[in-house]
């Protein structure tokens, strides 16, 4: 009996029959799984990518069907296979394509050791504490997070010892090798920029209180100075506000690309009605409680796109988007020409930042105020340690904790007349 006649309750998400969801009938009585799987027929390939979305919401199941169709066009249009690969598949390749590309007068002795090297540590921390990431996930937040691991997880002989800088990069060799090989192969669209371990602390610089007041004031200069250059003054406003919700929210990079407008919501406590975004990270899907200011930020950028497509942006759409809805990849350059411009691109002792610094902006911050345990939870970091110590919180919980102390909004004409879905 074919595949498809075992298939129920079929929905036609795009009525085009490009995205469908369907239940499956159990072989051994005929009655129906409530689990939702997807069937997408991909862009030029023939027959269906079919897999399960892993839920038992008909709502929710639309919603990542979608997401994973919009994915594969991704994929196909910048020229790279349909198919994600895990870290996993991915080293095995490598390793197979690391011996065969290293020089001949290189002692196979020292290759055999970086690929045990590689498989070691890097594997472990990409394939058991992370879940086995998709190669195209990998980015320098990551990184620095595989770093503070390593440090807390080496052992030689039952012992903790720390690693040193030297192992450190020899690591980080071997990854930007594999990231080479996974572009060769078009498994990712672009290399990322690793930053390579230069001392015991990995995080990325952050911004002092000085400086983010002198970079978010700089910021509207540099957004008003290219008024007269439509494309420029667009590009600007969108950075100018994604540096202003990742310091008002500690949410990572690859989270901030993919939050869209539905994932946004109000959350009424003790306090008043709070910010709360549903994003999905390394450790799964998380509530996050933005900062109160970051309500305006959000009324900004909603109207500058209300006013783009002449109607409201639909609950689908990503946040940070170009004019014609594509996501954007990256606003690396964008954010480096801001810091440049206001003069903060440099700490104290002569450290480079990085869009990760506003992550890290944001925990230096909130930690002056707000328990270790809630900032932890808020960012999806460590959570699984701290929960083993302070116990579980709910979200309102975590919002009435985040938000204390925190500067809120005065009320405006056009906050008080328009609309917004949150």
């Amino acid at each position: 009996m074919s595949e498809q006649l075992w298939q129920t309750n079929q929905r036609d998400i795009k009525n085009d029959g490009s995205v469908i969801l369907f239940q499956r009938r159990r072989a051994k009585d005929g009655t129906v799984n409530p689990t939702w799987y997807m069937r997408l027929l991909l862009p030029e390939q023939n027959g269906y990518h079919t897999q399960s979305t892993r839920t038992k919401n008909e709502f929710e199941a639309g919603k990542i069907a979608l997401q994973a169709y919009e994915k594969f066009q991704v994929r196909s249009l910048s020229g790279n296979t349909l198919r994600t690969v895990k870290f996993s598949v991915a080293v095995d390749g490598w390793a197979k394509d690391y011996k065969s590309t290293q020089s001949s007068a290189r002692d196979s002795k020292y290759i055999e050791a970086d690929i045990v090297r590689m498989k070691k540590y890097p594997a472990k921390f990409f394939v058991e504490h992370a879940g086995d990431v998709e190669i195209d996930t990998i980015d320098d937040a990551l990184i620095q997070d595989f770093y503070v691991w390593r440090r807390q997880n080496t052992f030689t002989h039952g012992k903790q010892v720390i690693p040193n800088d030297g192992t450190l990069r020899k690591e980080m060799n071997l990854i930007k090798s594999l990231m080479k090989y996974a572009h060769r192969k078009k498994l990712i669209t672009e290399i990322p920029d690793l930053t390579p371990p230069t001392g015991i602390d990995a995080r990325r610089p952050a911004f002092t209180a000085t400086e983010w007041k002198k970079l978010y004031s700089a910021a509207r200069k540099w957004v008003k100075s290219a008024n007269t250059h439509q494309p420029v003054h667009r590009d600007r406003f969108y950075c100018q506000h994604y540096v202003l919700i990742l310091v008002n929210s500690g949410i990572r990079v690859g989270e901030a690309r993919e939050l869209r407008w539905g994932n946004i919501r109000t959350l009424n406590t003790a306090d008043g009605a709070e910010i709360v975004a549903s994003v999905k990270g390394k450790t799964g899907e998380r509530d996050v409680v933005m900062n109160p200011n970051t309500r305006r930020y959000l009324q900004r950028l909603y109207d500058w796109r209300a006013g783009e497509l002449g109607k409201a942006p639909d609950a689908a759409e990503y946040l940070f988007c170009h004019k014609d809805g594509r996501q954007i990849g990256s606003l690396r350059k964008s954010f480096d020409s801001l810091i440049d411009f206001a003069g903060v691109a440099y700490n104290s002792k002569g450290e480079k930042r990085s869009i990760y610094s506003l992550r890290h902006t944001y925990a230096t911050f909130r930690l002056e105020e707000v328990s270790v345990y809630f900032v932890a939870k808020n960012m999806g970091t460590s959570v699984a340690m701290i929960e083993r110590f302070y116990g579980q919180t709910r979200t309102k919980e975590q919002a009435e904790a985040l938000v204390k102390n925190a500067p809120r909004p005065a009320e405006t004409k056009d906050s008080q007349t328009k609309s917004y879905p949150f």
